[in-house]
Order: C-alpha cells, then structure tokens, then sequence
C-alpha cells in the first residue's frame, strides 16, 4: 500500500506479491526495469505513474476518488472500474504512446458526484473484441435519487477499437463519448441510459463514418433514453430506434445534434414513436434516411426536431 501526500515511491524490480497494489495517497511510479505485483490495482485518491517498459501484470483496475492512473505503452487489465466519490477531482486514467486492451471489454462507473466527470483520456482502449463488451454507467445518485442527469458519469476522449459486437451501454446514467473510434459493432444503447456525444464523426466520400466517437456501426436508441449535446455535433452512423426518445443539451446556448448521415438509415419502430427535443434552444436532426413500414413521429418539447435527409421515407 502506497500512502502519505506529498510522497513520491518508485518501483524498480521485479515484484512478485499477489495481494493487490493500493495506492491512497501521493504518487507511486512504476519505474523502467519495474513490475508490479498481482491481486488487482485500486487506486484511491493517490497517482499511480508507470514509466516506459515498466511491466503491469494483467489485473482488474478500480481507480476512486481523486486517483490518477497514467499508463505509457501497450498493457492489457481484466477490467476497469470507476468510482468517483465526490471531491473537486474525479478519477483519471491516461495511456500515452499505445493501447490499453480490456480483456473482459467490461467498463463500469459510479458517482456521487455533479461537478466532476472520470474520464478516459488520451491513446486507444481495446476491447479485445469480445461477445459481449459493456459500458455501464451508473446515475450519479445520493440517497438513491438520480440528482444529476445531465453531467455524464464517465467521459472517454480516447479512440475505443476492437469491437465487431455491438458494445452495450447499460445502467441508467449518462455516457460521454467524444473520441475517433473505429469500432464496427455499433453501440446498443440501453432504455434508461443516457449518451453525450462530445465529437463528430469523418466520413467517407458515400457519407458513411469512417471514425467518430460511436465508431463505424450502428447506434440502437432504446426506450426513454436521451441523447445529449453541449455543441453542435454531428454523428453519421446509421440508427435504429427503438422507441420514444428524446433529443437535450447541456448548455444554455443554442446546439444541435444530429444523427444519421446522407449515405445511412434511421430505422423506425412500427406504430408512432414520440422524440421529445427537451430545451427550446435544443436542436434534433435525423440526418438519413428516415424509414419503417407502417411507422410515424410525434414530436414534443419545446426545441427543433429536424428531418434534413429529401429522400427519407416515414411521415413527420
């Protein structure tokens, strides 16, 4: 266990103990010719800093309160958890110069936190290109209420690769993604959870995205999610919605988000779903074309809900 603020302790050999690296307080440097010890890596307020060919052994990751954990190089971990407990500081996790492979291709986060976002910044995550890979975040929440819907529990600025399954973003809260992903899967977008987009996507010459933060696949709205924008932002992938959605922003100032290019569907439930764009200053556009046989939209809220795709072929 490394603790003591201020402090710096640097690990230099081969170390071969399995009961788990903790590190509280101050900094803890891997060094060089260093290797950690096994039984899982929980960082708690303190810096975990590896240095170039320092050695991390595949282990699950939890990094709370103020904890920082910068990575340099390629390194592989079952899984990664954060739990941002409050404070001016949320957890941070970089990797610079290579590629952070998750074996399990499982991320979770909590929060109690409405000022602070953990994030993922900074070089690739990998997700091993599993069955199942999964993004949950769960609400920001304090005696059991969801008190801030809009603040994202986790932010990942990093480009997610590896992926051709679609990755599930489950458990009520809001996900950031701002990152030039290449993933294919897609992302199935759980009822009840929430997505910021924080980036756009590059396109093909047929209007097809070639990165963008939900990579190259498509995005699948479930019932009673929100799609959140605090810019103008466009994403191009093609969409399958699920069910009555809604469109909001997380900035006073005027922002439209758009979903679906020109050389995408955006697939419709049968019957007549509502899309609710929130603020009045919230603008929502279905970028492709709009089709589902026997389908409609309702539109409610008090922003601007766009169809900008002439050739689209469901009722507005």
């Amino acid at each position: 266990m490394k603790s003591g603020a201020g402090t710096t302790v640097t690990l230099a050999g081969t170390n071969t103990y399995t009961g788990g690296t903790f590190v509280d307080q101050g900094t803890l440097t891997l060094g060089a010719t260093g290797q950690l010890g096994t039984g899982g890596i929980f960082i708690n307020g303190g810096t975990l800093v590896q240095t170039a060919l320092g050695v991390i052994p595949s282990q699950a990751v939890s990094v709370a309160g103020a904890g920082v954990l910068t990575l340099a190089g390629n390194n592989t971990i079952t899984s990664l958890s954060f739990n941002n407990n409050g404070g001016t500081t949320a957890p941070n996790l970089s990797t610079t110069g290579g590629v952070l492979t998750i074996a399990s291709g499982s991320i979770t986060a909590s929060s109690i936190s409405p000022i602070t976002t953990s994030v993922i910044t900074a070089g690739t995550v990998d997700l091993n290109n599993v069955a199942s890979p999964t993004i949950t975040v769960n609400p920001i929440s304090f005696n059991g209420q969801n008190i801030s819907p809009l603040v994202p529990t986790l932010a990942i600025t990093a480009a997610i690769q590896n992926s051709n399954n679609a990755i599930s973003v489950t458990g009520g809260g809001n996900l950031q993604v701002g990152g030039q992903s290449t993933f294919s899967g897609g992302v199935n977008l759980a009822g009840g959870t929430n997505l910021t987009i924080a980036g756009n996507s590059t396109n093909s010459a047929s209007g097809t995205p070639v990165t963008g933060p939900l990579g190259t696949g498509t995005l699948t709205i479930g019932t009673g999610s929100t799609l959140y924008a605090a810019a103008a932002q466009t994403v191009t992938n093609a969409v399958n919605i699920t069910g009555n959605f809604s469109f909001d922003v997380t900035t006073a100032t005027a922002a439209n988000l758009t979903i679906g290019g020109f050389g995408t569907t955006t697939a419709l439930p049968a019957g007549a779903t509502t899309i609710t764009v929130v603020a009045p200053q919230a603008t929502g556009t279905l970028g492709g074309v709009v089709a589902g046989a026997g389908s409609s939209i309702v539109k409610a809220g008090l922003g601007v809900l766009a169809l900008t795709n002439n050739t689209r072929s469901a009722a507005a």
